[in-house]
């Protein structure tokens, strides 16, 4: 199994499906950027990934260093943008969660 990062829509499609447990089970690491983690805490209080963030130990929050520019965001959400960020700063992430239908791979 292989570290992941994730951008917003999968999580939240997921976690709407009953789905969001697959994760664990498909990859050893699912990272979340702050930014995706900001994009689904400012969701409606009834979402269920807004619920099931906090309390699934397994997905881990990291902060991009040094910050993602704000230059960088200008074609994408934020969310998206730090998750690519993150996976082309980490050559040992294996796979990009972008879309729900598919994995994307990471730059080597």
């Amino acid at each position: 199994m292989s570290e992941v990062v994730t951008n917003t829509s999968p999580l939240i499609v997921l976690a709407k499906a009953g789905l969001l447990e697959l994760l664990p089970k498909l990859f050893s690491e699912i990272v979340v950027p702050t930014a995706v983690r900001d994009e689904i805490m400012a969701g409606s209080d009834g979402d269920a990934m807004k619920k099931a963030l906090p309390i699934h130990r397994w997905l881990r929050v990291v902060e991009l260093t040094p910050p993602l520019s704000p230059l960088a965001a200008m074609q994408l959400g934020r969310g998206e943008a730090e998750a690519v960020e993150y996976a082309r700063r980490h050559g040992d992430c294996t796979r990009s969660v972008q879309k729900f239908e598919r994995f994307e791979t990471c730059w080597n």
